[in-house]
């Protein structure tokens, strides 16, 4: 197990502590780093995009032989940053928290961090992982305007009233179009100069797709609901997004939550006219849709990656939420 401890000043200040623990080489292309590593430790590269402004991201595109634990203080107060999973997983957690959350495949991932925060991380053994972070302060503050960049207003009211422990974390929200988008970064990891700006330009897009989904996602929220449920809106959609792969019932999440029974059933069908358990399914074919796009999972992988363990059912309902079985959707998309 290695320990890699760091108080964050950018993305370079990053990929330069992680090299002092697992080697590599670190080239640099224009204002961009790359740390590529191929030893006992790992094997693969992370690149460092300085995009404009404060705008960053890390792109992972690599497998660790041994554990790695990230213990990380974010010294940038009022930060933004967004986190996709194309493959692989890695737990993550704030210092004050005592269980780690699995942030996983074709995750969505939104942080806000209010003040200075600590969280640490850890990376698993012998898992191929690639993964984007996103960070910018720019959405947050601008002085010269009077709206913040991209972030709508009542969005940012939403982040800010549910602040705990000094950060904002949504998890899930399936935008399939950055499924898409992403896999651009991993197809192509020439260092040009043309396939750079091509690179800024997707996570640019990956950036704006994602963000303009939680805002629809939370201003359909709003249209329905007071103030005082958005906590609780909060922490169920959180846990059906964290265990979506999993076989959980209504129960698991009350407990989880919180939420009584009844209250639950209520909260979830004012804000979007569904029953609990018709909400549930129908996050599970969203992220079901986002995984056929992925051209390296057959329908018995997404089947089970949704927490079905019959193929057959999982068509049935698929083909009653779409309109179109896996297969057919699958090939609509690829030919």
């Amino acid at each position: 197990m290695k320990l890699i401890k760091m108080a964050k000043e950018n993305v370079s200040s990053v990929l330069m502590d992680i090299q002092t623990v697992i080697g590599g080489t670190l080239e640099v292309i224009g204002n961009n780093k790359v740390l590529k590593v191929d030893n006992s430790l790992a094997k693969g590269e992370i690149r460092a995009l300085h995009l404009f402004g404060r705008i960053e991201a890390l792109i992972y595109d690599i497998t660790f032989f041994e554990e790695i634990n990230y213990s990380i203080i974010e010294k940038d107060t009022n930060l933004l940053y967004f986190l996709f999973f194309h493959k692989g997983f890695i737990l993550q957690k704030s210092k004050v928290e005592e269980n780690y959350i699995t942030l996983k495949e074709l995750h969505h991932n939104l942080f806000y961090l209010k003040k200075e925060f600590e969280h640490q991380s850890r990376l698993p053994a012998n898992v191929h992982l690639q993964y984007i972070v996103i960070n910018t302060s720019l959405l947050l503050e601008i002085n010269d305007i009077d709206k913040p960049f991209l972030l709508n207003e009542a969005f940012r009211n939403y982040i800010t009233t549910n602040l705990e422990n000094g950060y904002f974390h949504d998890a899930g929200g399936i935008d399939i179009g950055v499924n898409n988008i992403a896999k651009k970064l991993w197809d192509d990891q020439s260092s040009g100069v043309l396939e750079q700006l091509q690179m800024h330009s997707t996570v640019l897009q990956i950036l704006v797709s994602q963000i303009r989904y939680f805002e629809n996602t939370f201003l359909a929220r709003i249209s329905t609901t007071q103030k005082e449920y958005w906590k609780e809106i909060e922490a169920i959609d959180r846990f059906i997004n964290l265990h979506i792969d999993k076989n959980f019932n209504l129960k698991d999440l009350q407990l989880s939550t919180g939420i009584n029974g009844n209250k639950l059933q209520q909260i979830i069908h004012k804000t979007y006219g569904l029953t609990a358990n018709k909400y549930i399914l129908k996050l599970k074919m969203d992220f079901a849709a986002s995984l056929l796009l992925n051209p390296s999972l057959n329908i018995s992988d997404v089947c089970y990656r949704i927490g079905f363990n019959n193929r057959s059912y999982f068509s049935k309902k698929f083909l009653e939420y779409t309109g179109k079985s896996p297969s057919e959707y699958k090939k609509s998309h690829f030919g």
